[in-house]
């Protein structure tokens, strides 16, 4: 009976030990619990103070960093304003000394075309001048052809008139200085070797042919004052043509 007793009484003690435990358990897990969900709303508070303490910092910043774009924006609108009124300054400048170039060369052109239109008239002036003096050339000149052609026939007719009444004597002595008398004579005397008697008066006038050449003997021209003269002589030459060093 006290072994059963003891055994209920320990059974028992067991169960107040076990539900005691149950109970702490129960209570270390209701305040680990609790500390848990405490951790993490401490922590997500922190996380969002923290948050806040960023977003304000970065707030703050975007604030300082607009603030220095504005001032920025604003120093940059002046520089771009100040350099777009210095270069309309400068294309203004620019466009004076461009049009002031041109005008300058267009005034040297108009100086010079006016210089070369002077120029221009004094040449045609002087190549009026000169046609001028051409065609009074030119009629001149042809003057003087139709002079010289009329000339030249009347000694065309003159020598052809002369030869009508005028020999020619080859082989001959020459002599530099020989003179019209002795030509004549000399002509007499071969008129002589063909049984001629020719008296000086029927020779008009007898030279020489061409300028005179050492070692060579020039012909001798006699002109006589009648062709019958001239005739007699002709029909007689037969006489010497043995002597091929005199002919006539």
């Amino acid at each position: 009976m006290s072994k059963v007793k003891s055994k209920k009484v320990q059974i028992r003690k067991r169960k107040e030990h076990s539900s005691s435990l149950s109970d702490i358990s129960s209570e270390l897990s209701s305040f680990l619990g609790y500390s848990r969900q405490g951790v993490k709303q401490a922590t997500k508070k922190h996380r969002v103070t923290k948050s806040s303490v960023h977003e304000s910092s970065l707030d703050s910043r975007n604030r300082s960093l607009e603030k220095e774009m504005a001032a920025s924006n604003v120093i940059t609108n002046q520089m771009l304003m100040n350099q777009l009124k210095l270069n309309e300054i400068t294309m203004e400048n620019i466009k004076l000394d461009i049009v002031n170039t041109i005008n300058e060369r267009i005034r040297n052109l108009e100086k010079q075309i006016s210089d070369i239109t002077s120029e221009n008239t004094k040449l045609k002036l002087q190549v009026d001048v000169i046609t001028n003096q051409n065609n009074q050339l030119e009629t001149e000149l042809q003057d003087t052809k139709d002079v010289a052609a009329l000339s030249l026939q009347k000694v065309n007719d003159l020598e052809q008139w002369t030869r009508r009444s005028s020999v020619r004597i080859y082989g001959l002595p020459d002599n530099q200085k020989e003179s019209f008398t002795e030509s004549i004579n000399m002509s007499l005397d071969v008129f002589e070797k063909i049984g001629v008697q020719m008296p000086p008066e029927h020779i008009d006038i007898a030279h020489r042919l061409g300028p005179f050449k050492v070692g060579k003997c020039r012909g001798i021209i006699v002109k006589f004052m009648s062709r019958k003269d001239k005739l007699h002589v002709i029909k007689n030459r037969r006489d010497l043509t043995s002597g091929r060093t005199l002919r006539v």
